[in-house]
């Protein structure tokens, strides 16, 4: 059984990620449809998104040693994103992968949109609308399960 701070600390990393991964997919879809960034907001948000995709492209792996709960959180939602983007670009290089999709957004920023950049942007808004999924399907889950935990100890304390 999960303790309680675990489960905060994992919804609320969920959602914090859930939302970033909203403001990209709305960003990045505004970019494509306009040819232009909706504000500085998402600007901001490419900016931050550009320089997530270059960290994670030279990352070579989880860590090896044994992390605390928040270093297991940031490798679980690490893996996971790595296994979406295996999952999206099967047959390339993941660290290439992720490296093509900083210099899209950072190319969107500059605005040179060549039909390269548009797709390899397309592909960021699909990437980080499937981790939104996954962030939100694991939401549910969490709050889901606290509250099957919280009728159990009722239907236990009405027992008594």
């Amino acid at each position: 059984m999960r303790d309680r701070q675990g489960d905060l600390e994992e919804l609320t990393g969920r959602v914090s990620h859930g939302l970033l991964a909203g403001d990209v997919v709305v960003a990045v879809d505004h970019l494509l449809e306009t040819g232009d960034w909706h504000g500085e907001g998402d600007r901001e948000t490419a900016a931050r998104v550009q320089k997530l995709l270059e960290a994670l492209s030279e990352r070579q792996a989880a860590p090896a040693r044994l992390p605390r709960s928040r270093q297991m959180l940031a490798s679980k939602t690490f893996l996971e994103t790595m296994h979406a983007v295996q999952a999206q670009a099967p047959n390339e290089p993941v660290q290439e992968y992720l490296q093509r999709l900083a210099v899209a957004l950072r190319d969107g920023l500059d605005g040179q949109l060549t039909p390269e950049t548009r797709r390899d942007l397309g592909r960021v808004r699909d990437l980080f609308a499937y981790l939104g999924q996954r962030n939100l399907a694991r939401v549910n889950d969490v709050t889901r399960s606290r509250r099957d935990l919280s009728r159990s100890r009722s239907k236990a304390n009405l027992a008594f």
